[in-house]
């Protein structure tokens, strides 16, 4: 149902209809227990711009999907944390290096 050629005022190339629509087929797959659909539906929901992190790991409806190791990873890409594991572990490095905790 997405209309060919869209471009939207922000040059967005799909509807936020799509982009809410994607959500909630990951939520259905989710609920389903189809966690690998539910999966792809939320990358693409995300990729087309979806940003409501804080939902997304906290939406029951998306409790199969939360549960998935796959999961981490698909939103550290979009919704990358302030200090992820390899900053911490580079900080430490450099703590030991300096003379820091060995």
């Amino acid at each position: 149902m997405e209309p060919p050629n869209f471009i939207g005022d922000n040059f967005e190339k799909v509807t936020r209809i799509y982009i809410l629509s994607q959500y909630n087929i990951a939520c259905c797959y989710s609920l389903l227990g189809s966690v690998d659909p539910a999966l792809e539906s939320l990358q693409i929901c995300l990729s087309c711009g979806w940003e409501d992190f804080a939902k997304v790991r906290t939406d029951p409806s998306l409790k199969a999907v939360q549960a998935s190791p796959k999961f981490k990873p698909l939103m550290d890409k979009y919704d990358e944390p302030f200090l992820n594991e390899g900053a911490i572990k580079a900080f430490n490095a450099l703590g030991a290096f300096f003379g820091g905790k060995k």
